[in-house]
């Protein structure tokens, strides 16, 4: 972790700024260590600069252009407070990615490379699951693309599905997936490679967003965990009008994203922030007791005092889980947590910390 404190732009300004760069000791689906930026304190005055990041050669980067940024790189005025997290991508000469193909309306077909847990209902390994180019996949038989989005949850067809970007779709480069790591850790990442939104006149379009199934099981439910990860958002001159969640296989039952990076309401979302990842989890709601309704929490950034009894839950910014307890009247010490950004879950209610 590298900090920046008090800094201001030369010769203006008042020396407040803060902010820092942290690479995490946590992989991304290609295998590099996730990136993280937390803004702070903005500068007192405007300047002109860059957010992202670039490889040795200048060849290949990640410039930052979401809400947190006034401006956009290399003209970036100033930044708002918040969090920004990198994940780099396939890439197109990898010799263990498969390609399935490009197109408007397709429909692909690719096989588990592990068993999978969705909404209670395992696929074996091997078992065929359904790609299309409108942008999801679906673990049902079905024989269409179906380019017209509905909402989620929703019985109408097609069901048992990870809508990443569903909407009428055409994919210039290709949809290709890759399994990363080794088992039980493994990662299966479907990439959709320049897609932009059908039209007769429609122009441009480079959006890139990748679907990634973990072998890991982190829900109360026993589900696999699902992540999905936005890197460029441009689908081009026509206005999307998109659907983004998941929904089981009998479509009563779902979990539409309504998060603050996107513009609209599914299933007529009009855009998404760039480096947008959501982790999706099929936990269970449970009734609370009148005894966890009793319990006071207090955050630091070095310890959770509980008074009551509850459980206490840790999670980093990937989603993975670095503490689980039940406790009563405890203090827990966060003092050998590595610094960063952490979501704190002690019975219902979820909080945030920076250390």
């Amino acid at each position: 972790m590298v900090t920046w404190d008090s800094a201001k732009f030369y010769n203006a300004g008042s020396p407040v700024a803060e902010f820092q760069a942290i690479i995490l000791d946590e992989t991304d689906p290609n295998g590099n260590n996730v990136i993280v930026f937390i803004y702070k304190t903005p500068f007192t005055t405007s300047m002109t600069g860059s957010i992202g990041f670039e490889n040795s050669t200048g060849t290949m980067g990640n410039a930052y252009t979401g809400a947190l940024s006034v401006g956009t790189t290399p003209d970036v005025e100033n930044f708002n407070p918040g969090v920004v997290i990198f994940n780099s991508f396939l890439v197109g000469d990898d010799p263990d990615v498969v390609v399935l193909g490009s197109g408007d309306d397709v429909l692909f077909s690719a096989t588990l490379p592990f068993d999978v847990k969705f909404y209670g209902v395992t696929y074996t390994a091997g078992s065929t699951v359904r790609i299309s180019t409108n942008g999801f996949l679906s673990f049902a038989s079905i024989t269409l693309s179906y380019s017209s989005n509905d909402e989620i949850p929703s019985t109408s067809a097609p069901n048992a599905i990870l809508a990443i970007w569903w909407d009428d779709n055409v994919v210039l480069g290709s949809i290709r997936h890759k399994v990363i790591g080794s088992a039980p850790n493994r990662k299966w990442v479907i990439l959709f490679d320049r897609v932009r939104r059908f039209g007769f006149t429609a122009t441009g379009g480079n959006a890139k967003f990748q679907i990634i199934i973990y072998e890991e099981t982190s829900t109360t439910t026993g589900d696999n965990k699902i992540v999905f990860s936005y890197n460029t958002t441009d689908f081009g001159s026509r206005t999307p009008d998109a659907t983004i969640g998941i929904e089981n296989q009998g479509g009563n039952t779902g979990l539409p994203y309504t998060g603050s990076r996107i513009t609209g309401t599914q299933p007529n979302i009009s855009s998404i922030l760039p480096n947008t990842s959501i982790l999706f989890q099929t936990d269970d709601f449970t009734s609370i007791s009148e005894a966890s309704r009793s319990v006071k929490v207090s955050i630091s950034k070095d310890h959770i005092k509980v008074d009551g009894k509850a459980k206490v839950e840790i999670y980093d910014v990937l989603g993975k889980r670095v503490f689980s307890s039940e406790v009563e009247n405890s203090k827990i010490s966060l003092k050998d947590l590595p610094k960063g950004v952490y979501f704190v879950k002690v019975g219902q209610k979820t909080y945030k910390i920076v250390r």
